[in-house]
């Protein structure tokens, strides 16, 4: 398959990214693509592949920090849905560690970031039990958007910088480093066999 000019008769965003899809889903890497799009930019690919692939997701907004929470979510945290007996409910999200101070320095300050974007007012707050201190936010439009991220890991893996930002934040939930190796353990093979086919 190769394009001239790719953009000649393809003006159309849903066209530009039909393209894009069918060179991803047969495996060019990003430089082939950048060639047989007619010498597109490093930068500019980046763009339109974040803009295609949230267009098909139907994700409204995403950044480092939702890479990166979402990472350390899957990792060391947790997405809790209750229906009680009196008919109400809670949609709670939260992330746990042993040091308070990581959870205060890393986690508060990316959800307060996103949160404000995202326009969602809930309180974050702080627990400690069992040796472990965990940050806890109550919100239904928070869940849903983690929880719709987390059902699309694989198609926003496509994007570079939020597969890199995601797998530090899983990293710092479930990695383990000595002086020649860098380790992450966790239960979800599939998890670890994407950051894996990401990183080789």
């Amino acid at each position: 398959m190769s394009f001239n000019d790719p953009w000649a008769s393809c003006r159309d965003r849903g066209c530009v990214c039909g393209i894009l899809r069918r060179f991803i889903e047969e495996g060019y890497s990003r430089y082939k693509i950048r060639k047989m799009l007619g010498g597109l930019s490093s930068v500019r690919l980046r763009k339109l592949l974040k803009e295609c692939v949230l267009n098909a997701a139907k994700i409204p907004y995403i950044n480092a920090d939702s890479a990166y929470l979402l990472g350390m979510l899957l990792g060391d945290g947790m997405l809790y849905f209750e229906k009680r007996n009196n008919g109400s409910t809670e949609y709670r999200i939260s992330w746990t560690q042993k040091h308070l101070n990581y959870l205060e320095n890393s986690i508060v300050p990316r959800l307060e970031r996103l949160m404000k974007r995202l326009k969602i007012k809930a309180k974050i707050k702080i627990y400690h039990s069992s040796g472990r201190y965990e940050v806890r936010v109550s919100s239904k439009r928070l869940y849903n958007y983690f929880i719709k991220l987390r059902s699309l890991l694989f198609t926003l893996f496509k994007i570079d910088w939020f597969a890199l930002y995601f797998i530090r934040g899983f990293y710092d939930a479930e990695g383990r480093k000595s002086p020649n190796i860098a380790r992450i353990y966790n239960s979800n093979l599939e998890i670890l066999k994407l950051i894996g086919s990401f990183l080789y």
